[in-house]
């Protein structure tokens, strides 16, 4: 079988999907040549997210 991957273009949501369906928390990320280009995980993502928020929350603080 064809492991599950997803594109280094794919958007945070169908990766949090695959993520999330798949039940895994690790998805190799692959390039248009469907060669490996890293390996996600969920802390990465999480990680990644939490930065955004924190982000939004200093702006919102500012105005």
């Amino acid at each position: 079988a064809k492991p599950v991957t997803a594109l280094r273009s794919s958007s945070i949501s169908m990766v949090f999907n695959k993520l999330h369906e798949g039940g895994f928390r690790h998805l190799p990320i692959v390039n248009e040549m469907e060669e490996l280009t890293e390996v996600l995980s969920v802390k990465n993502l999480f990680d990644y997210l939490a930065q955004g928020i924190i982000s939004d929350i200093g702006k919102d603080s500012k105005s």
